[in-house]
């Protein structure tokens, strides 16, 4: 993430930027590590738990400055849970009202389709997110990937 940002900040008089997640998944322990460049926080969902924020931090997006340290976050995965990664195209959805979505709404949302599957929970959160927006003129993209965790895989030739 750090030399990708420095590659992107070299030359850049406009200060274009680009938000960014890097999330790193071992199937076999369920260690994740996730650093964030500005990107919208990723909501986890453990099983019998109320949904959190995955990452404390939106980080810096890239493209400012050379040099930037990223803070990773370390989590551990088991079976059931679920990582919700979006666009901001999601949380910042209006209606005709021109009321926005919303963290909050995403979180209670998400809280609605805990233990349903991947396409499940993502394909009814989209569906959520469009039945809010009623119609409203889509002002950015809406895109919505999840991980659930069914299982851990065994290394070959483990017991």
């Amino acid at each position: 993430l750090a030399r990708l940002n420095d590659e992107l900040a070299v030359d850049n008089p406009s200060f274009m930027f680009v938000t960014f997640i890097c999330a790193v998944y071992d199937p076999t322990n369920g260690k994740t590590t996730i650093a964030n460049g500005g990107h919208c926080r990723p909501v986890l969902l453990r099983a019998g738990e109320p949904p959190t924020w995955a990452v404390k931090n939106l980080g810096t997006a890239l493209g400012f400055d050379e040099g930037i340290v990223f803070e990773r976050t370390e989590l551990t995965l088991q079976p059931g849970d679920s990582l919700v990664f979006y666009t901001d195209g999601v949380s910042e959805a209006f209606n005709p009202e021109d009321e926005c979505y919303g963290d909050d709404r995403l979180i209670t949302d998400t809280a609605l389709l805990s233990g349903k599957s991947a396409p499940a929970l993502t394909n009814e959160l989209i569906q959520k997110v469009h039945a809010f927006a009623n119609g409203a003129p889509q002002s950015d993209d809406i895109a919505i990937m999840t991980l659930k965790i069914e299982k851990l895989q065994t290394r070959e030739g483990a017991p």
